[in-house]
């Protein structure tokens, strides 16, 4: 019994001496985002923080790519492509941001895609390609 709580002793010793780290790495992807409303000229999206893993997000990063809707019915669909997203603005992630923004000038003949990102010390986060 004796030598039992001599290991006890010896391990809680060890374990008291250990330096213990988290690994940081890229926020996680934002998954899923939100339209809170849209009129014809611009809309409100929203999303949930993704996972910071470890190290504070310091920004999002917001990117739009347009298609347009009227050339689509008048081309052959092969002829009408999507345009690369853009980065359109990078907003503070400070304590009153509420993981929403606004995009206004939308033009209603057109579809448009949107991808956010957080971003951290390490780098921008995980995103779809």
């Amino acid at each position: 019994m004796k030598a039992d709580a001599k290991k006890i002793q010896e391990y809680h010793e060890d374990y008291q001496n250990q330096n213990l780290r988290t690994f940081e790495d890229r926020p996680d992807e934002i998954k899923d985002i939100f339209v809170d409303y849209a009129t014809s000229d611009e809309v409100m999206i929203s999303w949930d923080c993704p996972d910071s893993n470890n190290c504070k997000i310091d920004s999002f990063k917001i990117y739009i790519s347009e298609n347009d809707i009227l050339s689509h019915k008048r081309n052959a669909p092969s002829q009408n492509t999507v345009h690369s997203m853009i980065l359109i603005e990078e907003v503070p992630n400070d304590e009153n941001f509420q993981f929403c923004y606004k995009l206004s000038g939308l033009k209603s003949s057109s579809a448009y895609f949107i991808k956010v990102t957080a971003v951290n010390k390490i780098g921008e986060g995980y995103h779809p390609k």
